[in-house]
């Protein structure tokens, strides 16, 4: 690897490197900083202005380099980077890394279509490259921030269509797409199948999946009924990835598709450029996999240098996200319908139609129906060699998951804790400080107050009855903590609340309990049954506080709820195996297991 070295002050304006744009993440030189330099040091490169981008830090180079995110670096207007002097905290290698930062969301799929769970994790940093694995074994999708842009293109566009009246549109809420198309090999460890075109042995894998149906994808029942419901049959491809992760996946809406297409753009090309011509066009061949680089002709046993390509083999947009144009057509929730005249605010589509829309052109298309605004049209059972899915993904936790139907979504740990085993932070009815052991000692959870005791005289909420914590603000008209004692909602944020009796009730009888350890702590799996069978949690044995003491930690724990009963109030406890609601005093200290409404 090439590298420049920096010598304090004086080689700082030698500083300066090439990035190299390529179908994967580019291969990148590095800078040494042997001391902090006294002047800014510009980067060159190939940015997309404006686009943060990862600036990464390692000890050494070669094989046992540990590119570790050490900030962002802004791409200029010229394409190149300038990193100032406090960006460069330690000694050791620096470069920027070849794709913007943000968050990802990565689904592990290689324990195929036999297993109960896929197992679900959050990245801050992208990794150096996105490797096969990544289009084989693993799903990643890429979070995008909520914001208004306008949908539709200009009446001088080239190769535009009617249809594309633009409009400015608002998405309100985040939400997650995929980096790639979802692939052949993705679709068949998630479903057992290979339902596409290509079979090349040696190429298929890594291919997009294609000759898929909406209703393959979604279902033939519930899964129709967009944008009335969202839900999916159980048995659809996305039915199988909600149980199995306990994430909503879905398909993007038509807005949500162009606006992350779109990644900032105006143009009639992601890549900040516009055709040159309707039929053959150069800026889009940097991107795209289409009629004229290779496109046709496909057949089945085509290398993956025809027909359609391995996903990620061109350039991707300023959000990190690949083959927005061409590769396959890409199915959206919507009906096709006329676009509104006016702004609109999260649409759905049509309430109605003949059509499902599709995105983004594919392989066999000409250059103008590759565009970011292009509309296709197909029925919900149309397949086809160039028709394929890209995920999307609300933005909702990955540390919540729904146990039944129109049941709550449940924290995978209690509140407080550090993960699913940590007995979390303990707390009197009412209270929303909680403590923690330390030692032999209760201590507050921002530490400014020790020793505390959970009695009594230290319980404000204790002995007094249902209309007197009404008339005090403790509950509100229907008798359920009111949400500024609320210690869920109070730690965690407004979305997320404490569970109510018939909650924690449901949580006893609609579910199956195992007594097991984990990660060496006693507890129970709850698992959810028939469609959520592959959905649980563990409640670990925390015991409860009394007095000054923990109590029955290992064997046993005491779970409120945020519905008072007479001088007591409902929870939810298990003993050596023994299990139930129960009436409970409230100045004992007891763990919290938060719940958020399905659609949070």
């Amino acid at each position: 690897m090439k590298k420049r070295m920096l010598c304090g002050w004086f080689a700082a304006a030698l500083a300066a490197w090439t990035l190299h744009a390529a179908a994967e993440q580019p291969k990148l030189t590095a800078i040494e900083v042997t001391s902090t330099p006294k002047t800014n040091v510009t980067v060159r490169g190939k940015g997309v202005a404006g686009t943060a981008y990862q600036l990464r830090w390692s000890a050494k180079l070669g094989d046992a380099a540990d590119w570790k995110p050490a900030g962002d670096a802004t791409a200029k207007d010229d394409g190149t980077f300038a990193i100032l002097d406090e960006g460069f905290r330690k000694p050791g290698f620096y470069r920027v890394q070849g794709g913007p930062s943000g968050r990802w969301l990565v689904v592990d799929l290689s324990g195929g279509p036999s297993a109960a769970s896929w197992p679900v994790e959050e990245l801050t940093a992208a990794p150096a490259q996105w490797t096969d694995e990544y289009k084989t074994t693993k799903l990643v999708l890429r979070k995008v921030e909520a914001g208004t842009f306008t949908m539709g293109s200009p009446e001088s566009e080239l190769g535009r269509s009617d249809g594309e009246t633009p409009h400015t549109v608002t998405l309100s809420k985040p939400y997650y797409l995929g980096v790639f198309e979802v692939t052949q090999k993705q679709w068949e460890l998630a479903t057992g199948a290979r339902p596409s075109f290509v079979t090349n042995a040696a190429a298929w894998a890594t291919r997009p999946v294609e000759s898929v149906t909406y209703r393959d994808i979604r279902g033939t029942s519930a899964g129709t009924n967009w944008p009335a419901s969202s839900d999916v049959d159980a048995g659809s491809f996305l039915g199988i990835l909600r149980a199995k992760t306990g994430l909503d996946f879905d398909l993007p809406t038509e807005a949500q598709w162009e606006y992350a297409c779109r990644a900032g753009t105006a143009t009639a090309l992601n890549s900040g450029k516009d055709l040159t011509d309707e039929d053959t066009c150069p800026n889009l061949a940097e991107l795209a996999r289409y009629s004229r680089n290779g496109g046709n002709p496909s057949t089945a046993s085509s290398a993956a240098t025809a027909g359609t390509a391995k996903v990620g083999s061109y350039l991707p947009n300023a959000w990190g996200l690949y083959d927005m144009h061409g590769n396959v057509t890409e199915w959206c929730l919507d009906w096709k319908g006329a676009y509104p005249a006016s702004s609109v605010a999260d649409p759905a589509g049509a309430e109605t139609g003949t059509y499902r829309t599709g995105r983004g052109g594919d392989y066999s298309h000409l250059a103008g129906d590759c565009r970011s605004a292009t509309r296709g049209g197909y029925r919900p059972t149309s397949k086809g060699s160039n028709i394929g899915l890209r995920l999307a993904c609300p933005d909702t936790p990955i540390d919540a998951v729904q146990l039944w139907a129109d049941g709550p979504k449940w924290a995978k740990k209690n509140l407080g804790a550090e993960s699913p085993e940590d007995y979390g932070l303990y707390f009197w009815w009412g209270d929303t400080l909680g403590y923690r052991r330390e030692g032999d000692a209760w201590v507050s959870c921002d530490d400014t107050v020790t020793n505390f005791s959970f009695t009594r005289g230290n319980t404000p909420t204790y002995g007094k009855d249902a209309m007197t914590l009404i008339n005090e603000c403790w509950t509100r008209d229907d008798s359920i903590l009111a949400p500024d004692h609320d210690a869920a909602r109070a730690h965690w944020g407004e979305e997320w609340r404490m569970p109510t009796r018939s909650e924690l009730a449901a949580l006893d009888e609609n579910c199956d309990w195992t007594l097991t350890t984990q990660n060496g702590v006693y507890g129970y799996v709850v698992s959810g049954r028939g469609d959520y069978a592959a959905r649980s949690i563990f409640l670990p044995a925390a015991g409860h506080g009394s007095y000054t003491s923990l109590d029955n930690a290992g064997w046993g724990a005491e779970f409120w709820s945020s519905v008072p009963d007479g001088d007591n109030s409902w929870g939810l406890s298990f003993y050596l195996g023994d299990k139930g609601m129960n009436s409970l005093p409230r100045y004992y200290g007891r763990s919290i297991r938060p719940v958020r409404d399905p659609g949070e």
